[in-house]
């Protein structure tokens, strides 16, 4: 589903079929692997990238850290 979102925004393709661990964030957690072109910086791309995907998850990170605390 998240994919789908990404899709939507940037060229990205799907590394793994299947989750692969990633405990150097939290012990037990498991994740895909995407590559996602973020093109050169200050490039129209990196803009579009930024605006569309990067700051949407910092916003949603920083809403979520506040329900834990």
């Amino acid at each position: 589903m998240i994919l789908n979102y990404y899709k939507r925004w940037t060229t990205c393709e799907q590394l793994t079929n299947d989750p692969v661990k990633c405990d150097e964030f939290e012990q037990g957690r498991k994740s895909h692997v995407i590559n996602m072109p973020m093109g050169f910086d200050y490039s129209l791309d990196r803009i579009r990238f930024n605006l569309s995907v990067k700051m949407p998850a910092i916003f949603g990170i920083m809403i979520m850290k506040s329900y834990n605390d």
